[in-house]
């Protein structure tokens, strides 16, 4: 995406930044109109001019006639258009006469201008406080461009080629009419040799033929030494002509090998996929092709016509032959190879194989220009094979590979008349019964073992048959739908870290550190829009080198074991699959939050402490948790979130920092949105111990809550037998239940007390007061760090979206059980057994230990009695402590 299109994106979102803009313009000689016109154009010019040379200085006056005479093609675009907008036309014409007014033909103060408003908007974009601005942005899918270069070469080539058929057949002209003048001149020498022999002559006479005789001589010499002169121009420039030819067939196969190198990149996400770029090497083949097969029949046709007439001293006539062997024998099969590609690979190029058979896919391969050597009469045919890496056949002939394929047998070239294409498509292919060096067992050595698949085809051009072996990008086959993150990063490892021509499948076992954070920056920019910050990568940095320090890891060496392989410490995953658990987090569920800046991601508890701390309570964060990923057979595994908070501790009123996942999980997040979720938390008030108030207001830095995560838009009207509701989250700020005391001065009677649990259709009256310490169990976070609640301790009646106040420490040893304000001075309640007790009345033993069974430290015996007084509280005697 260029500058421009950046800074008009951001606009949208930032009024400041859009006012800012408009005031550079406003104050500049250069119209506004113009830099969004061609934004493109001035974007790609080189505006570093040194304007004291004289060279500077015709390079500037270049760069302000060419944006002219853009503007005057643009014009005459504009009124031949069948949609003319007048008004539009007369806008972009009064631009134009500005920008000439004001410069007036002044191309240095021109560029200079141009310079400074580039510089102001590099400035603008970058110095931005705004956290969203300074993220990077994912650019747009480019287009491929044509080669000029090539585009160039080749335009001469087929003008020379023009002028090479016309010499030709001036040779073939020349050289019969020496044949004529030769043999006139050779027969009248040999007439005079007669005369001579006849010895009957005076020595006037005898002079005289001799010097006939010489002169005869000396025209024939001229003759031949013209004739040599002409022929060996003309070989001199059909060899320069297949030089040239040979360069420019060298640049089309550079084009080729980097095409080859995207498409393996492209899964790193170090390039981006650049639409019609096989397109538009079709067309540079096909013309290079057809080059190259007239030029090897003009070399055969020149050589044809100088072996009419043989010379002693031939040795020009030499070196075309070589040549003519070189083009047929070198080129002619190197240029095959070289544009015999696959053009439709495996997704992913990841193959689950599963009770001895795949799934299907289609593949295709494509000769590049191949109807330019009649490919499209002679209809050459393909097979082929798949292969372990190291069993890759050296030759060009057929092999049979490591399985049995469906669908493999031959197929056709067919050129489409459309496009010209030269393509064999294979459909619906299966493989069964795939040989593996291990047999499949061992689940590392599966996602450690490349295939390939490899394409054979035989085509007859000139005369001779040449063999053609195209080999797929390594392929690597699974057995299992969890295997397919751990073959991802045996795949991205070996195209980001292997040489461009390499021996099937070698790569390097380490690289630096700052290579890798390319790759992981690129993937995350990839597939969510959004880049890592420099203190992303240091992070990464850190646990994947098992580092607790921050330092300075670009030099450090790092091998694919250690990053793709190795579990982490204390962890049952690799730095890789934890990677690739949060990139699955934010590319399925909260990208839009990522894009956005709202979600912080990479980053260490330390440094949490270290910005959230000095902030007022209610400051938050979301990074990505250390320590959990989903435990899951799928290959779309996710991470957690975190979130981490300032707010006053519950006991001493100081700030703490407090973290909290159990309600962050991607399901949690996938179900109700990562806004609702955050907006439902609640806290009580430390101040008014009987209000609670929103737990979040503000995203670090200083970001109101409801600016990042707006108000969900209102529900629907309810009829009249409907009832609303709200979905809230009660956060409670202790580790230990235990340890929360008892606020004296709170009337307990002005609580407002939640609906019970009781209402719901799975809540079982007889324990009723365990749904509401699971409840609270799992409601429970710890200061400073993360808590994991044991699945045993979740009851079966756990509804996180219900409306429930946890029952406290206090509640459980002394003081109020849960009960609502009428329910408790109402004496015609039903007994326990059927709902809630009367006030004074014993509690069965049974029902109070349901619910203060995770309660180690009270000695309960079958003689202790609990009552509920006329306040509501829960009276338990024969307490030991």
């Amino acid at each position: 995406m260029s500058m421009w299109l950046q800074l008009q994106y951001l606009c949208k979102k930032n009024k400041a930044l859009h006012e800012k803009i408009n005031d550079l313009y406003r104050r500049s000689s250069f119209p506004y109109k113009i830099r969004s016109t061609f934004a493109e154009w001035i974007e790609a010019q080189n505006w570093q001019v040194d304007l004291s040379s004289e060279e500077g200085r015709c390079q500037a006056e270049h760069l302000y006639q060419e944006l002219l005479s853009k503007i005057q093609a643009m014009e005459e675009k504009m009124q031949a258009a069948s949609n003319f907008d007048l008004e539009r036309t007369m806008d972009f014409s009064q631009a134009r006469d500005a920008l000439k007014q004001e410069f007036n033909g002044n191309s240095c103060q021109f560029v200079k201008e141009v310079k400074r408003l580039r510089e102001e908007e590099e400035n603008l974009r970058y110095s931005t406080d705004d956290d969203q601005l300074r993220r990077p942005i994912k650019p747009e899918e480019p287009r491929a461009t044509e080669n000029k270069e090539i585009k160039q070469k080749l335009e001469n080539l087929k003008h020379k080629y023009f002028a090479a058929e016309s010499a030709l057949r001036d040779l073939e002209v020349q050289q019969n009419e020496f044949l004529k003048q030769y043999r006139i001149l050779l027969a009248q020498s040999q007439a005079l040799d007669a005369q001579l022999a006849s010895g009957n002559l005076t020595e006037f006479q005898r002079n005289d033929i001799v010097n006939r005789k010489t002169n005869y001589e000396n025209e024939k010499e001229q003759l031949v030494f013209n004739k040599l002169e002409r022929r060996n121009a003309m070989i001199d420039t059909f060899i320069r002509l297949a030089i040239e030819e040979a360069n420019t067939l060298q640049l089309i196969w550079q084009e080729i090998g980097k095409w080859h190198l995207e498409q393996k990149q492209i899964i790193t996400g170090l390039v981006q996929p650049r639409k019609g770029s096989l397109e538009l090497l079709d067309k540079m083949c096909d013309q290079g092709g057809e080059l190259l097969y007239r030029m090897i029949q003009q070399v055969e046709q020149l050589l044809c016509i100088l072996n009419k007439v043989n010379f002693q001293d031939d040795r020009k006539k030499h070196q075309l032959q070589i040549v003519l062997k070189e083009l047929t024998n070198d080129y002619l099969p190197m240029h095959l190879r070289k544009t015999f590609v696959i053009e439709q690979n495996i997704p992913d190029r990841i193959l689950k194989v599963g009770s001895g058979k795949s799934a299907n896919f289609s593949m295709a391969v494509r000769i590049l220009g191949g109807k330019a050597f009649g490919l499209d009469f002679s209809k050459p045919r393909v097979k082929m094979a798949l292969f372990f890496e190291k069993d890759i056949p050296a030759g060009d002939s057929f092999v049979p590979g490591a399985c049995e394929i469906i669908n493999g047998d031959e197929k056709v070239f067919t050129v489409h008349h459309s496009t010209n294409a030269c393509v064999a498509q294979f459909y619906s292919i299966q493989l069964r019964n795939v040989k593996r060096p291990d047999r499949g067992r061992n689940e590392e050595l599966v996602t450690d073992q490349k295939f390939a698949f490899v394409f054979f085809t035989t085509i007859s051009v000139c005369s001779q048959p040449i063999q053609l072996k195209v080999v797929s990008l390594p392929v690597i086959l699974t057995s299992q739908t969890s295997q397919e993150i751990m073959a991802k990063g045996t795949l991205i490892w070996d195209a980001a870290f292997s040489d461009e021509n390499r021996t099937p499948f070698q790569y390097r076992e380490t690289t630096k550190w700052s290579d890798v954070a390319a790759v992981l920056n690129a993937l995350f920019l990839q597939c969510t829009g959004r880049g890592l910050t420099d203190d992303h990568l240091n992070y990464l940095a850190r646990i994947a080198f098992r580092e607790k320090r921050a330092m300075n890891f670009n030099d450090m060496m790092i091998s694919e074991k250690q990053l793709i392989k190795d579990k982490l410490p204390q962890r049952d995953f690799s730095f890789w699959k934890w990677f690739w658990a949060n990139l699955n987090l934010v590319k399925d569920r909260i990208k839009k939050e990522w894009q956005d800046g709202s979600i912080y991601g990479f980053i260490s508890k330390e440094d949490v402490r270290s910005k959230l701390m000095d902030l007022e309570p209610g400051t938050f964060l979301l990074r990505f948790s250390e320590t959990n990923i989903e435990v899951s057979q799928r290959s779309d595994v996710s991470g957690y979130l975190t979130l981490s908070f300032v707010e006053r501790d519950s006991e001493t009123g100081q700030k703490k920092l407090f973290h909290v996942k159990e309600y962050l999980t991607p399901k949690e997040i996938q179900d109700k949105g990562l806004p609702t979720i955050l907006s439902a938390m609640e806290v009580i008030d430390y101040d008014h111990q009987a209000q609670k108030k929103r737990l979040l207001w503000y995203l670090w830095p200083k970001k109101p809550f409801y600016e990042v995560f707006p108000t969900q838009a209102q529900s629907p009207a309810l009829g009249d037998d409907y009832i609303g509701g709200r979905y809230t989250i009660e956060i409670y700020l202790t580790k230990n239940p235990n340890h929360r005391q008892r606020q004296d001065s709170i009337d307990s009677n002005s609580i407002s007390c939640p609906p019970s649990p009781q209402s719901s259709s799975t809540f079982s009256p007889i324990n009723p007061l365990l749904s509401v310490i699971t409840e609270t169990i799992d409601d429970i976070i710890d200061d400073d760090q993360s808590i994991e609640i044991p699945s045993a301790m979740i009851g079966q009646h756990h509804r996180p979206e219900a409306i429930v106040r946890p029952v406290q420490a206090s509640d459980c040893l002394y003081n109020r059980c849960t009960v609502q304000p009428e329910q408790r001075h109402n004496p015609q309640l039903p007994s326990p057994h059927g709902g809630y007790p009367q006030i004074g009345s014993p509690l069965p033993i049974d029902v109070v230990l349901a619910g203060l069974e995770s309660f180690t430290d009270l000695d309960i015996d079958n003689e202790s009695m609990f009552t509920i007084d006329s306040e509501g509280d829960l009276i338990m005697r024969n307490l030991t402590q």
